[in-house]
């Protein structure tokens, strides 16, 4: 087949004049030419006014959450910075621990239904604690809770978490059916000196090294091999 012939230079000249009166007619305008008169959003096209009025309106909404700025110093704001501090729960640092120990019965009864006997431990063992009378450097409180499933058990926990040290996030939950081999005790508690890992803690050690005051919930605890529970 044979190609058909290139225009020569007075068609061209011809044609181009046709669309550029098109172009007048219509008021059309190519799409690269458009992109270049398009003005581009900037912050400068935000009037000062405006900004100052965003900006506002932000802090209002801040405002409306909590206060800023206190013009008085008290000692619930000198707790907070303490416990930001130390990373002794704010709960711990600004209520009466032994006011909600003492009325530990009525706040666990009113959510675990039907283990009185169990939560009447619970409360003696506790008042016990805190009068001091455990080794230093002992917990508060070992406990082992057993019953089939639906009776309470994971919940006494949350409840305790809350009740002594001011919300869940004072809970570490360790699953010990991933402890069911002699070696993993290493994973539980570190290695021993001049074996691998010696120093850097194991998951038990550390979430209490992170959170010395918390409640630890050893789930699952009967799945563990006899020489982690020893």
């Amino acid at each position: 087949d044979d190609a058909a012939p290139l225009p020569d230079a007075d068609t061209v000249e011809d044609t181009q004049p046709e669309s550029e009166s098109e172009q007048d007619n219509t008021g059309a305008v190519p799409a690269d030419e458009a992109d270049r008169e398009q003005p581009e959003e900037t912050a400068e096209t935000v009037s000062p006014v405006q900004r100052l009025a965003q900006l506002t309106a932000e802090l209002d909404a801040l405002h409306n959450d909590r206060l800023l700025v206190s013009p008085h110093v008290d000692k619930k704001q000198i707790a907070a910075v303490i416990a930001e501090w130390t990373g002794v729960p704010l709960n711990r640092l600004s209520q009466n621990e032994m006011s909600v120990i003492t009325d530990l019965t009525k706040w666990l009864g009113d959510t675990i239904k039907g283990q009185d006997l169990a939560i009447a431990s619970l409360h003696k063992h506790l008042l016990t604690a805190r009068a001091d009378l455990r080794r230093p450097g002992r917990p508060l409180g070992a406990f082992l809770l057993a019953g089939p499933s639906g009776v309470g058990k994971t919940e006494t926990v949350l409840q305790l978490a809350e009740l002594l040290y001011g919300g869940r996030q004072y809970l570490t939950t360790i699953n010990m059916s991933e402890f069911q081999e002699k070696h993993t005790v290493s994973r539980l508690i570190g290695s021993p000196p001049g074996y691998v890992g010696y120093g850097e803690g194991g998951v038990l050690t550390e979430a209490i090294r992170q959170k010395p005051y918390s409640v630890v919930l050893l789930d699952e605890v009967e799945k563990a091999h006899p020489d982690v529970l020893n």
